[in-house]
C-alpha cells in the first residue's frame, strides 16, 4: 500500500478528461452499452465517462471534482463494502488500482458482487517495473 495522499495530491491537481487517456478507444465500445457504471479509485484521471459514472475513491477532493463533473463519487476505501446492492452494475473498472491494495481479493470480491451477470469488469494493473511512470514510482 502507498503511503502517498492522495486527497492533497488531487485537490492541487484540475480532473482530467478520460478522453486523454492513451486506451481510451479499447474501452470505448464497453462505456457505449453499459448504462450502470463504477469506477473505482480513478483520483482525478477518470477513464470512464463522468456524468452519471459512480465512482469510489478514497480522496474527498477527486470524488468532489468528479461530483462536480456529473459523476456519483463516494469516499470509500477500495477494500470496504461496496454500498450498492448486488448486481448493480453492467460495467465496472479499476486501473492501476489492484497493486496499491493490501486484501485485493477483498475488492475483486465485491466487485463479483456488484457486477451484473453478463457485466463487464476491465481493470489494468502495471506490466513490469521498468514501463512504470513518474508517478508510478512516486506512489509506490
Amino acid at each position: 500500500m502507498s503511503s502517498v495522499n492522495y486527497n492533497t495530491i488531487w485537490g492541487k491537481i484540475r480532473l482530467r478528461n478520460p478522453q486523454t487517456w492513451s486506451s481510451w478507444s479499447i474501452i470505448l465500445p464497453f462505456l457505449k452499452t453499459a448504462k450502470e457504471r463504477l469506477e473505482i479509485g480513478p483520483g482525478i484521471f477518470p477513464k470512464f465517462h463522468v456524468k452519471g459514472t459512480y465512482f469510489l475513491d478514497t480522496s474527498q477532493n477527486a470524488i468532489e471534482k468528479l461530483s462536480q463533473q456529473g459523476g456519483r463519487g463516494i469516499v470509500l476505501d477500495a477494500e470496504q463494502n461496496f454500498p450498492f446492492p448486488n448486481d448493480s452494475f453492467d460495467l465496472i473498472g479499476a486501473f492501476e488500482v489492484f497493486e496499491h491494495l493490501k486484501y485485493p481479493e477483498k475488492t475483486f470480491q465485491e466487485v463479483r458482487r456488484v457486477l451484473k451477470p453478463g457485466g463487464v469488469l476491465l481493470f489494468s494493473v502495471p506490466l513490469h517495473k521498468k514501463y512504470w511512470s513518474s508517478l508510478d514510482k512516486f506512489a509506490g
